[in-house]
């Protein structure tokens, strides 16, 4: 099966749309598509970045997928079809003022206690709606995490400026 259809994409194949979300009428565009290849990862991986707007309010959000042999025009129309309907409900909630709060992003350091030389810096979300600090099981087996009670894994974490030990739970 050949990928064809990806070079033969325009922007002009795929007209702007009206969708009515929540009794707002909200314009979805794509705005540009670039295929290129990715530095450690993939040589040929194509984006669309697609406008979502009403009135004065717009926002841009984007979509990408490694052109497969096995991936047709059908499934990513369907896939384009369905990001688009999802970013112009998305837009609608904002500007409705039905959306979930945002999530709260900060910079932390999870570390092993008995070795502090194995640490990893990422962003982390606060929820206190979650018992227990979620870790990514890759970066818990990375830092060599020593078992706790329950599955859990004992670590040294820091939030911001303040450093504490605790049970993380591999996720």
């Amino acid at each position: 099966m050949s990928k064809d259809w990806i070079d033969e994409s325009q922007l002009g194949s795929y007209p702007p749309r009206i969708i009515q979300k929540d009794g707002l009428d909200i314009r979805s565009e794509i705005v540009a598509v670039r295929r290129r290849a990715i530095e450690h990862g993939p040589a040929d991986y194509v984006t669309l970045w697609i406008s979502s707007s009403h009135g004065a309010v717009a926002v841009e959000n984007t979509i990408s997928f490694e052109p497969k042999e096995t991936y047709t025009r059908d499934q990513f129309e369907q896939s384009l079809a369905q990001s688009r309907d999802w970013f112009a409900e998305q837009l609608a909630r904002d500007i409705l003022g039905t959306s979930p709060p945002k999530p709260a992003y900060y910079f932390v350091s999870v570390w092993n206690p008995d070795d502090p030389s194995k640490r990893i810096n990422a962003i982390g979300i606060h929820d206190e709606a979650i018992p227990h600090t979620l870790v990514m099981k890759e970066m818990c087996d990375g830092l060599q995490l020593k078992d706790a009670q329950g599955g859990l894994k004992s670590a040294a974490v820091k939030v911001v400026a303040r450093t504490f030990f605790s049970e993380v739970q591999p996720a």
